[in-house]
């Protein structure tokens, strides 16, 4: 019989063995350490923490904190699995509020490195020293108050795992880029890193604003730095963002804390993108780190090894208030002096037009003929949720023609709205031409402007459609929608109360919600609203921004349309008073050039 053929018996593994094997779940690369270090050092109370790697940590790192130390009992115990001093209980671990908690870093360093710790709580200091999870020595040191703990030779004992390091310079890079993420996320330690003895970087006790543009000085700087808080019971978050002038095309920079650890949680990522939706181009991303503080029994970091994914019990919540939250803020800041403009000389929606203002934007809707609203289909009977979007597109609630008719004035009086006090004296508007059949050129005193006539109509029919007032308009026959049972009834109660403020009427019965009106101006059809609604899983804001971003970019006038020198002149005074001069999907509405950066670009002086 073949040795694969013959039976094998059950045996249990040796202590050196199966210490080896769960270190590798802990420990995969020198990174691992020095995050574990960090925690443990945060976790001791230290204000000041040092990180030394040599080459690239591969063949050491040293944490040092001037934390409360360890007594020579502690040292004894430390280095072994499970031995902790965050907890004692099983209930302990939902109300931790420590990054370590399980006892397993100390013991999986010292089965896979070379460990070395140095400790003292302010009187007589200890050594200990660790191979293949076996203490070698433990003797008095002379030591200051903290702890200084070594490892050397990663994967020494483990050949296979060492073969699969990277360079040096790899591996230094990652362990720079945790050391940073633990650095963010306590701005009130000063942080300081070595490399082959070399300081690389420090970063002084601070605040969480200044910390994260200073660690992430390559994406984030000062002057294009905010940050602001919000919370409901049971939680709070801040988030330190950049402008949204400066984005990426990935996800790069979406850094989610929670509880100051950095997790991997797709939705808190998609709420920071949600937040941001309306003032970024269409596949691109955020700068932003979000911080969530939230009630340690609402939230599971037990599931998985180092810690870097959770379970929030309350986490659509959670979801709604921070993507709303970053929409409230980003819709305060950007009707304020905007941030400094980027590198370029031309300059985007994004500047202050406080010395503009326009007369409002003329309803066209209340004059276009016509009962409005959709048509339902003759199926009248209940429709599940969710179901397909294959309803007809909107119809047209503005066009070209609705510019016409308007006696333009010749002068911009000042904004109302502004508040810097700069007295900005008025500016005579002149219409030059249209470009492209999408472009409209203007001159304003030193400036000149190149408005997209798509987004500028867009955000203006956007704005329309979403201010809360709006007129109602009865369904000869109701639109009945079968409701989720997997979503509470008071989720679509509170949906109800925000539609009703944008000239939705329906109730909410058992098993369905019956809409009875809709708003005159909504030109869609049937299953075009039947599929908004079905998205009801997802944050009301959200829901009613992508339900008005749609029809206002299926309403505005289009790409290769020619207007009249009255109709675009009116549409650019319009463009160029509007609070945020973005469209819905965060594409500028504008570009300004001003006379000196013309003649610079042209090599006159």
């Amino acid at each position: 019989m073949s040795d694969r053929d013959s039976p094998r018996r059950i045996r249990l593994l040796r202590d050196d063995v199966a210490r080896k094997i769960a270190a590798g779940e802990v420990i995969d690369r020198p990174f691992s350490i020095v995050r574990e270090l960090i925690d443990n050092a945060v976790d001791a109370g230290a204000d000041t923490i040092k990180v030394d790697l040599k080459n690239g940590g591969i063949g050491s790192i040293r944490v040092s904190d001037n934390g409360s130390g360890m007594s020579a009992e502690d040292l004894a115990l430390c280095y072994h699995a499970h031995a902790t001093s965050k907890i004692e209980s099983v209930d302990d671990l939902y109300h931790t509020k420590s990054l370590g908690f399980r006892g397993e870093a100390l013991g999986s360093i010292g089965a896979c490195a070379k460990l070395s710790i140095n400790s003292s709580t302010g009187e007589e200091g200890h050594r200990l020293l660790v191979e293949n999870g076996e203490m070698l020595s433990l003797e008095p040191h002379r030591s200051p108050r903290g702890t200084t703990v070594e490892a050397a030779d990663i994967f020494y004992n483990l050949p296979g795992r060492r073969r699969f390091l990277k360079s040096a310079k790899a591996e230094g890079g990652l362990c720079r880029a945790v050391f940073l993420e633990k650095a963010a996320a306590f701005p009130e330690i000063t942080f300081q890193l070595l490399n082959d003895g070399e300081v690389r970087l420090t970063l002084p006790a601070s605040g969480i604003t200044e910390r994260v543009s200073t660690a992430y000085s390559s994406v984030f700087t000062p002057r294009l730095t905010e940050s602001f808080g919000a919370g409901q019971q049971g939680f709070s978050f801040t988030l330190v963002h950049a402008s949204p002038a400066v984005y990426r095309r990935d996800r790069r920079y979406i850094h989610v804390y929670v509880n100051k650890r950095r997790i991997q949680e797709y939705s808190l990522v998609q709420a920071v993108e949600y937040g941001f939706s309306s003032v970024l181009p269409g596949g691109s991303f955020p700068v932003a780190l979000l911080f969530l503080e939230i009630d340690p029994e609402l939230v599971d970091f037990n599931i998985h090894p180092a810690k870097r994914e959770a379970r929030i019990r309350n986490i659509r919540e959670v979801h709604h208030a921070v993507s709303s939250g970053i929409q409230e803020a980003l819709e305060t800041y950007t009707r304020r002096e905007p941030f400094p403009g980027g590198p370029s000389p031309l300059k985007s929606g994004h500047q202050d037009l406080s010395g503009f203002d326009a007369r409002n934007f003329q309803d066209s809707a209340a004059e276009r003929s016509g009962t409005g609203g959709f048509t339902p289909s003759p199926e009248t009977s209940p429709r599940s949720i969710p179901s397909p979007r294959d309803g007809g597109p909107l119809s047209r609630v503005s066009n070209i023609d609705s510019w016409k008719g308007i006696s333009p004035s010749p002068r911009l009086s000042p904004n109302t709205q502004d508040d810097t006090g700069s007295g900005r004296e008025k500016a005579e508007l002149r219409y030059l031409g249209q470009a492209f059949d999408l472009f409209l050129l203007c001159q304003a005193g030193e400036d000149l402007y190149l408005i997209d006539q798509h987004a500028a109509h867009e955000r203006i029919l956007y704005n329309r459609f979403s201010a809360p007032g709006q007129e109602s308009q009865g369904l000869i026959v109701p639109l009945e929608i079968e409701i989720d049972d997997q979503e509470p009834r008071e989720f679509y109660g509170e949906l109800l109360s925000e539609l009703a403020d944008l000239g939705f009427r329906g109730a909410l019965e058992e098993k369905q919600l019956t809409i009875t009106a809709i708003p005159a101006s909504y030109r869609g059809v049937e299953k075009e609203l039947e599929a908004f609604l079905s998205d009801a899983g997802g944050s009301i804001r959200n829901l009613l921004t992508a339900l008005y971003a749609d029809m206002a970019c299926k309403a505005a006038i289009k790409d290769g349309e020619s207007l009249d020198e009255v109709s675009a002149r009116e549409l650019a005074r319009e463009a160029l008073s509007l609070p945020d001069p973005r469209c819905p999907h965060g594409r500028p509405v504008w570009f300004r050039l001003s006379r000196q950066e013309l003649f610079a670009l042209v090599g006159r002086t």
